[in-house]
This record gives C-alpha cells, sequence and structure tokens, in this order.
C-alpha cells in the first residue's frame, strides 16, 4: 500500500577532479529499488543505499546518517514525509452508467441508482514509532474517522449532443428539455427548463446557469441531497427566457467537490453544459 515516496535528501561531499565539491542532495525513498548511490573517494568509492523497504510487518527504518564531512558518506535530511499511501489499495469504486440495462443508461435529471453509489468508506489510520534497538515506543497517535473517495464514473454528457461519453471522479450531466424533440437543434422562444444530474459521496457546490449577452436570467444552487446526489425537479428546472435577446446562449451545470489531501482542496472545479439559440 506505500508507494516510491521521498522522505528526504541526503547531503554529501564528492571528490571529484582532486578537490572536495559539496554536491546537490538526492532524494532519499521508500519502497523505490533504486541502486545505492555511489560517493567518490580518493580511494575506493563509498556505496550509500538511498532507499528504505518496508519491512514484513510494515515497518520503515528512517535512515540515521549524520556525517557530512569530507569522507564520509553524508548526512539524511528528512522531508516531512514518512510514507505515502496508496488509497486505490484501500477503495477503488468504478461504475458504469452507460449500460442498456434498467434504469440504466443515466441520462440529465435522472437519479443515480443506489446500487452505483458510493458506499463512502471510512477508515482508522494508526501511526507508530518505535526504536530500531531495542524497539522502545516512542509515539503513536490514531486517525479514527478518515473519509477515503476513489471513484470512477462513465456517463453521457450533455445527452442530446454526440461525441459525449465522460469518465470521471463525479457524475455531471446536464440537458433541455426543450432541446429533446429536435435532435438539440429546437430554437427556443420563451421556454427553458433544464435537466441535469450531479453525484458524488462529497458533492460540495452546485450551480446551473446560463451565460449569454446580459441580462440574464440568476445563477441558481440546487440543494445537494445528504446522499451527495442532485437532480432537477420533474419536468425540468425552469428559467426564464422571455426577457432574453436572440442570440446564442451556453447552459452551465458546474460544482466542486468536498475532497483534500489533508491540506487542500482537490479537483476544482467540474461542469458540463450545452447550448442554444434564443430566437
Amino acid at each position: 500500500m506505500i508507494p516510491p515516496s521521498v522522505i528526504g535528501e541526503l547531503e554529501y561531499f564528492e571528490f571529484v577532479g582532486g578537490i572536495w565539491v559539496f554536491q546537490p542532495p538526492v532524494d532519499v525513498w521508500v519502497n523505490n529499488p533504486i541502486p545505492p548511490l555511489t560517493i567518490q573517494q580518493p580511494g575506493p568509492p563509498l556505496s550509500v543505499p538511498i532507499s528504505v523497504t518496508a519491512d514484513v510487518n510494515g515497518w520503515i527504518q528512517e535512515p540515521w546518517l549524520d556525517e557530512l564531512f569530507l569522507g564520509g558518506r553524508g548526512r539524511f535530511v528528512p522531508g516531512g514525509t514518512l510514507a505515502s499511501l496508496d488509497t486505490t489499495k484501500l477503495t477503488n469504486e468504478v461504475f458504469d452508467l452507460t449500460v442498456a440495462a434498467p434504469p440504466l443508461p443515466l441520462l440529465a435529471g435522472d437519479p443515480v441508482p443506489v446500487p452505483q453509489q458510493s458506499l463512502k468508506p471510512v477508515f482508522q489510520l494508526n501511526f507508530e514509532a518505535r526504536k530500531v534497538v531495542g524497539l522502545a515506543a516512542v509515539g503513536a497517535n490514531s486517525r479514527p474517522q478518515i473519509a477515503l473517495s476513489n471513484t470512477n464514473y462513465s456517463y453521457n454528457l450533455h445527452p442530446d449532443w454526440a461525441g459525449a461519453l465522460a469518465k470521471t471522479i463525479p457524475v455531471f450531466s446536464v440537458d433541455i428539455v426543450e432541446l429533446k424533440t429536435g435532435g438539440g437543434c429546437n430554437p427556443l422562444t420563451t421556454d427553458l427548463h433544464a435537466l441535469f444530474t450531479a453525484y458524488h459521496p462529497y458533492l460540495a457546490t452546485l450551480n446551473v446557469f446560463i451565460q449569454g449577452p446580459a441580462p440574464v436570467p440568476p445563477v441558481v444552487n440546487p440543494a445537494i441531497g445528504a446522499n451527495g446526489l442532485s437532480i432537477s425537479p420533474p419536468g425540468g428546472l425552469p428559467f426564464p427566457t422571455a426577457g432574453l435577446k436572440p442570440c446564442a446562449y451556453i447552459l452551465w451545470l458546474t460544482g466542486t467537490l468536498n475532497l483534500t489531501n489533508g491540506y487542500i482542496q482537490l479537483f476544482g472545479t467540474f461542469d458540463d453544459h450545452i447550448a442554444f439559440c434564443k430566437t
């Protein structure tokens, strides 16, 4: 579960061209099968391992090198990361919403069926540190409620347009009721009803709006269910279009997810869109 992870750097001197030179630091890894670093000396070169392998019980021995002097093996400088965790080894949910088996395929405005919704798994992460010699414990803590999410959805963007297969982390699909009977090309006059489906177990924000020459209707922020699902009301979400100028417009569905790497929000904004003409 621990992929190759940089845990710090090795600083060292090397004998080059008859003089000692302080070299650029090299990365020190966990679980990266790379050869040892060769440090040139006046005599035989030194071979210094720069990768640590977790043992069969999962323990990682942090390098302890403090030989930043001429002829030494260098000094290990911790980088703050003890190891990275490949969370897909714990949860990796893959769903195909395009299959032709009712209630699928999913179209904009349809709810994501319960069997295709995420289980929202929660894990407990435990950390322990101990001395290499004697194995005396020096510290431990736990995080009992760590939510990990790896979802992968295949679905149809703006289903009334061609070439719309999407493979993304959330589901964001939008359409217009008035375009469905004309193959996506009906000009609109006074009515527009937006169809949309947005889903992710950690859906944070959602916006439905029209882009085009002013004035345009205000942005709508649909409610998001506790399970992370938001769909348009029966018959579609109405937008007043009588005041729109005769022109081309774009209906947008945008939103963000409440996912972080522990420090910052991930992924930015997801969206789908479909254009229409107002006559």
